[in-house]
C-alpha cells in the first residue's frame, strides 16, 4: 500500500496504530505492507531480514533496544538486528508472560514515565480515586480529557477515554460555566491551561487543591493518569502562557 494512502485510511489511521507504531516518526517510507501476523515467518531469512531492518531505518515503533529484554532467549535471533529488537505479532505471542511484562515496565520508565507523583489526598473527590495514579488500557486518552472527566465530578466517565480537541474542551468548559481570568493562583477547582504563542492549547490539568492537579501527559497507554505539584507541572510547561480558567 502507498504511504500516503495508508496514512489517510479510515482503518489504519486509527489512534491505537497511529501510537503502537509511532506514525509521527516514520521517514523514508514508501509503501506499507499489511499482512496476516505468521507472514513474515513464511519468508526466506534474507527476504525477513530485509523487511525488519526497513523497520529500523524508517523509524517505526515498536522496535526496543535488546538491553531493554533480561531473558534474551525469549526472542529469536531473526528478530534482532542493530543492537534492537523488532517486535512482531507472531514472535510476541510466543515470549513468556513474564518477559512481557519486564519488557513493558522497561519501555514505560525509560521511554515514557518514571513514576513520579504525589500520594491522593485522603479529602479528594471520590471520583479520581480510581483514575489517579493509575495507567489506562485505551490509546488516546489525553490532558483535555482527563480535565473534563474532572470538572463534570465523574458524571460522564466515558470521555475520561476520548482524544477531545481544543474547541470541544472550550465548549465544555463554557457549557460548565469556566471562565478565563486574571490570576496565577489557582484553587481547588480551578483549571491550568497552557497555550503555545498561537493560542493553541498544549496541555491543561486540573486543580484539586494545595497546589495539587489531576493530569495526564500524552495520549498512550504508557502516559498514566497522576497526581502532580504546581512546581512539577512548571517544570513542564513553563515555556508556554499559562492560563486559569474558573467557575464564576
Amino acid at each position: 500500500m502507498p504511504i500516503d494512502e495508508f496514512f489517510n485510511h479510515s482503518t489504519y489511521n486509527q489512534i491505537h496504530y497511529t501510537n503502537s507504531y509511532e506514525y509521527w516518526n516514520i521517514k523514508r517510507a514508501q509503501y506499507v505492507i499489511i499482512a496476516e501476523s505468521d507472514w513474515i515467518e513464511q519468508l526466506s531469512n534474507a527476504e525477513r531480514t530485509t523487511i525488519l531492518m526497513a523497520q529500523l531505518q524508517c523509524e517505526r515503533g515498536m522496535t526496543v533496544p535488546l538491553s531493554f529484554i533480561q531473558n534474551r532467549q525469549d526472542v529469536p535471533d531473526d528478530y534482532i538486528h542493530e543492537g534492537h529488537i523488532i517486535l512482531q505479532r507472531a514472535m510476541w505471542e510466543k515470549m513468556s508472560s513474564s518477559t512481557k511484562v519486564q519488557l513493558l515496565e522497561t519501555m514505560v520508565y525509560e521511554w515514557w514515565d518514571k513514576g513520579e507523583c504525589k500520594e491522593l489526598p485522603v479529602n479528594a473527590p471520590i471520583f479520581l480515586r480510581k483514575f489517579a495514579n493509575t495507567f489506562g488500557t485505551k490509546q488516546g486518552s489525553n490532558c483535555l480529557a482527563a480535565v473534563l472527566y474532572a470538572v463534570t465530578e465523574g458524571k460522564c466517565s466515558w470521555i475520561i477515554d476520548e482524544w477531545i480537541h481544543q474547541n470541544t474542551f472550550l465548549e465544555k468548559l463554557k457549557q460548565c460555566h469556566y471562565q478565563n481570568i486574571e490570576t496565577k493562583t489557582l484553587v481547588k477547582g480551578d483549571v491550568a491551561v497552557w497555550q503555545d504563542t498561537d493560542g493553541v492549547i498544549q496541555h491543561a490539568a486540573y486543580c484539586i487543591g494545595e497546589n495539587l492537579f489531576f493530569n495526564k501527559h500524552g495520549q498512550t497507554i504508557f502516559n498514566p493518569w497522576k497526581i502532580l505539584s504546581k512546581s512539577q507541572l512548571d517544570k513542564e510547561w513553563s515555556q508556554l502562557n499559562m492560563l486559569t480558567y474558573r467557575v464564576i
